[in-house]
């Protein structure tokens, strides 16, 4: 069997050019995506929500998914919130 070899200077340089990579990524567009991201939750949490005032005869198994499903996506949508308040 052939082994690779591996050095510390092989690695330097892959960090290296990992930190470039970073380094070069758009702020406002990482920005923008976060948004995009935190508004996306709110807005199926809200359709969620939507779904369950107007479906009244929804099986009662059926609104305790969406129940579930709903705080989930509110749970994540607060989590966005408190990683921006900590900034």
């Amino acid at each position: 069997m052939h082994k690779k070899k591996y050095s510390i200077e092989n690695s330097i340089t892959s960090h290296e050019k990992t930190l470039e990579i970073i380094n070069n990524i758009d702020k406002n567009s990482l920005k923008q995506k976060v948004t995009d991201v935190k508004t996306e939750y709110l807005s199926i949490s809200n359709d969620i929500h939507s779904i369950l005032a107007n479906c009244p005869d929804l099986p009662r198994d059926q609104k305790l998914d969406y129940c579930d499903s709903q705080r989930y996506f509110m749970k994540m949508y607060m989590k966005e919130i408190v990683v921006k308040l900590k900034k």
